[in-house]
């Protein structure tokens, strides 16, 4: 059995509490109606055999690809953009913090070997016009490597 569905569960049981009042959501559902939310999205990756037979042993490497977005209204504050910036990458950074946390950075899953934080992200800001909402969106993935022996 592929390790994705309980490791996905698991990132949203670890975040709810570290990163509270931070919304955890799975999938590009609309914005709640949060100021602060991290989305749980697909993922994508490679599935190995590792040995041959029934009771194959298979390998797994792939990212869950996460969003987290921090929106302000401000009251024509010029630092606000920088402000809503600041919490989005503190916010970003417990994230992380709490997957390395974790026992042997395993994320409490069977089979999971390590997962992190790594790898490529993008950071945005987006400020329409003066008197809207600031806006900072960091796209991230955490990347799993796992072994799972499937059942014949």
């Amino acid at each position: 059995m592929t390790t994705i569905a309980v490791a996905k569960a698991a990132l949203r049981d670890l975040w709810v509490p570290s990163l509270a009042p931070v919304r955890i959501i799975y999938g590009p559902r609309a914005a709640p109606r949060a100021p602060e939310w991290l989305r749980i999205l697909g993922v994508t990756g490679t599935r190995t055999p590792a040995t041959q037979g029934p009771d194959r042993l298979m390998e797994e490497q792939y990212t869950i690809n996460c969003e987290l977005t921090v929106t302000l209204v401000g009251d024509g504050d010029e630092d606000l953009q920088q402000i809503v910036t600041e919490r989005a990458v503190a916010i970003y950074e417990a994230a992380e913090t709490a997957v390395r946390s974790t026992p042997g950075e395993r994320i409490g899953v069977p089979g999971v070997l390590l997962a992190m934080v790594a790898g490529r992200f993008t950071l945005t800001e987006a400020q329409p016009a003066a008197e809207t909402p600031c806006t900072t969106t960091i796209t991230f993935g955490v990347d799993v490597s796992a072994d799972d022996e499937l059942e014949p």
